[in-house]
C-alpha cells in the first residue's frame, strides 16, 4: 500500500508527513480500488495494470477534492476501454476452458 499511497500523495501534492492525511488517502485509495473493480467487473492487479492503476490515482484525485461525481463523466472513455478489456479477457478465459473440457 505504501508504493501507490506515496504515487497518489505525489500526486495530490502532498508533501507534508501527517498520520491523519495518511489515513484519509488510503481509506480513499481502498474505496477507489473497489470502485475501479466494479468498473472492471473483476478483481484488477493494480500493480500490474498500469492503465487501471491510473484511474485510481484521477478518482482518489477526485474523491480528494470533492468532485467525485464529475469522475464519470470526465473518465467515461477509460472506464469503458477497462470494462472491455477485461470482458474479452473473461471470455478468452471461458473459451479456453470450454475447449480443455472436451
Amino acid at each position: 500500500m505504501t508504493d501507490i499511497l506515496d504515487e497518489v500523495k505525489a500526486d495530490l501534492f502532498i508533501t507534508w508527513e501527517d498520520q491523519n492525511t495518511d489515513q484519509r488517502v488510503i481509506n480513499l485509495i481502498k474505496r477507489a480500488e473497489y470502485k475501479i473493480n466494479d468498473y472492471a467487473g473483476t478483481q484488477v492487479d493494480i500493480s500490474k495494470d498500469l492503465d487501471a492503476r491510473d484511474l485510481l490515482i484521477n478518482l482518489v484525485r477526485y474523491m480528494y477534492n470533492n468532485v467525485t461525481e464529475q469522475f464519470e463523466t470526465n473518465f467515461k472513455s477509460d472506464i469503458l476501454m477497462l470494462r472491455a478489456r477485461y470482458k474479452v479477457a473473461a471470455m478468452k478465459n471461458e473459451e479456453q476452458d470450454s475447449e480443455t473440457e472436451v
